[in-house]
């Protein structure tokens, strides 16, 4: 990528993609094997979820605007038909720095 802030933020909202795919996949195995509940566990896994897709939010409202992009539709798309939708947004995120690099420089 041409424009290291947006790296840095794509980079950083795919990580938190990743923390909130492992920490749902934790919540379902221990939900499915749990023979009693343990509150605590249930707990700490749900913030963890709900701070990940927060912090995915973000990036990929800062990716945007250091992509000259409009940073609420593209959070607005990520929001609404997560997570798939993100999964495609940050490729088309990374598509159009991609592009741009073709281009000469505005003056």
């Amino acid at each position: 990528m041409s424009n290291p802030s947006a790296n840095r933020a794509m980079s950083a909202a795919t990580a938190s993609l990743v923390a909130f795919g492992a920490s749902l996949y934790l919540l379902l195995q221990h939900t499915v094997e749990a023979q009693s509940v343990e509150v605590g566990k249930t707990v700490l896994l749900a913030c963890v979820i709900a701070a990940s897709m927060a912090l995915h939010f973000i990036f990929v409202g800062m990716a945007a605007h250091h992509l000259n992009r409009r940073a609420w539709v593209w959070v607005l798309v990520a929001f609404l038909g997560f997570p798939i939708s993100s999964i495609v947004g940050l490729v088309l995120l990374a598509y159009f720095d991609v592009d741009q690099q073709g281009l000469p420089a505005a003056r």
